[in-house]
């Protein structure tokens, strides 16, 4: 096996591995919050131009949105 296979074995185990997990919609942090996950998916829709994995980062960075600006609309 090629080490680009392995490479892309590897990325595609992480993608479904994140794919199936719930995030917490109230971690916005990079590392393992939804920004990382939805910049994750970004990446990795467009290496494997998965549609799915688009369509689910976008998914999640409208709740992240919505979730910032109720937040920010509670505080006024």
């Amino acid at each position: 096996m090629t080490i680009y296979n392995q490479i892309n074995t590897k990325i595609n185990t992480i993608a479904k591995i994140i794919s199936s997990h719930d995030y917490n919609p109230n971690d916005f942090e990079i590392l393992g919050g939804n920004s990382g996950i939805m910049l994750f998916l970004l990446y990795y829709s467009k290496f494997s131009k998965s549609e799915e994995a688009y369509n689910y980062s976008l998914d999640i960075l409208e709740k992240t949105i919505l979730k910032i600006l109720t937040k920010a609309s509670d505080k006024n």
